[in-house]
């Protein structure tokens, strides 16, 4: 069953995040991981948002997600994440059929 890390952020420094943006891509590869898509929030029908940007990126399996985000390549792009962006990420695994 598919995984998907979500990420919700607010851009507080657009350069740095853009640097961060470009590096993400390269730690995917030995997850399989694969970006699907990011932009920003159109609406929020109902309840509260927060944040005004979207990312999601999708793994064959939720073990395989959660390897990525702990591996070493991607913790060390979180420092410039977090100086660069208010951010609430979140996995999600697609329920058994």
């Amino acid at each position: 069953m598919s995984a998907f890390i979500i990420f919700h952020s607010t851009v507080t420094d657009p350069d740095a995040f853009a640097g961060y943006a470009k590096s993400v891509p390269a730690t995917l590869a030995p997850f399989d991981g694969t970006l699907l898509t990011k932009g920003k929030v159109e609406r929020v029908f109902s309840g509260q948002h927060e944040h005004s940007n979207v990312g999601i990126i999708r793994f064959p399996e939720l073990d395989k997600a959660h390897e990525w985000y702990g591996s070493e390549a991607y913790q060390a792009l979180i420092p410039v994440r977090d100086a660069a962006a208010a951010m609430t990420v979140i996995s999600y695994q697609e329920p058994a059929a």
